[in-house]
């Protein structure tokens, strides 16, 4: 029941494809030869979007060999990155079906499709045979998982010996729980965001070994006013991550920009390695 009402969440427009489509082309100004660099908008649903993926894959060092799981994939974007950048298979999960059909589409316009595969999946229940990735990469994922315990031994069962995570994730602040809604629920009943030192002591009590654990709120909170304030001036512009959070999409960003400034949210960047 949980899993569906995530999934409700999130799956807010059963036309996503087409209407992401129409967006490209309108930005664009049609859809053929297209680039990564050209899906940057509609790519980074996750905070400072690009950015982060390009800091968080450097400091990873990820290599050509790696086959990486993408927990969380939502439009592909990560996974495309990763695979053009460093050449490596990516296979993305996702609860939401209108996401999966979106990655699996634009992936293949890329003609990326031999490196990312794209699935409906859940985290805490992994389809995969143990120990057959050499990274699992999570962006704001935690939020919606209710068994952080079940999620964690899943993507270390299904990680190689001395395997990395990693995680660029939204945490509960000392001031209380963050302003509803945000991108990763409408209320309560579909939010179990926790506080970022409870899941670094669950991750490393059995399973890894800390690499890199950096709060990126401060840095976080600067893009999301910055990004606010060109949203006011200028309007969304046709391609961008409002596709993807239905008609409050406004509210959600909103809200998430209040949450982070007020000490409701914080960001953690991490890398950790199976022990």
């Amino acid at each position: 029941m949980t899993n569906n009402l995530i999934t409700a969440h999130y799956d807010v427009d059963k036309n996503l494809t087409a209407n992401v489509l129409a967006a490209i082309k309108k930005e664009k100004g049609g859809l053929e030869n297209l680039s990564v660099d050209d899906l940057i908008a509609i790519d980074g649903f996750h905070i400072r979007g690009r950015k982060s993926t390009v800091e968080l894959a450097e400091r990873l060092q990820v290599r050509p060999t790696d086959r990486v799981l993408d927990i969380g994939s939502g439009s592909g974007g990560t996974a495309r990155y990763l695979a053009s950048r460093y050449g490596c298979h990516v296979i993305g999960i996702d609860l939401t079906p209108s996401y999966v059909h979106l990655a699996a589409d634009l992936s293949k316009r890329l003609k990326l499709d031999d490196k990312t595969a794209f699935g409906c999946g859940n985290g805490a229940v992994l389809p995969f045979m143990d120990e057959s990735f050499d990274i699992v990469w999570m962006d704001h994922v935690q939020m919606n998982i209710p068994d952080k315990g079940q999620y964690i031994s899943e993507f270390a069962r299904v990680l190689k010996p001395s395997g990395k995570i990693a995680l660029h994730e939204v945490f509960k602040g000392k001031a209380g729980e963050p302003y509803m809604p945000v991108p990763w629920s409408s209320d309560e009943a579909t939010s179990f965001i926790i506080h970022a030192d409870e899941l670094k002591a669950q991750l490393t009590e059995r399973y890894f070994s800390l690499i890199e654990w950096r709060d990126v709120t401060e840095i976080s909170t600067q893009w999301f006013q910055k990004m606010r304030a060109k949203r006011r001036a200028n309007g969304p512009s046709p391609l961008g991550v409002h596709l993807l959070m239905g008609p409050n999409a406004e509210e959600k960003i909103a809200n998430m920009g209040r949450s982070l400034a007020d000490g409701r949210a914080t960001v953690i960047m991490g890398i950790l390695q199976k022990a």
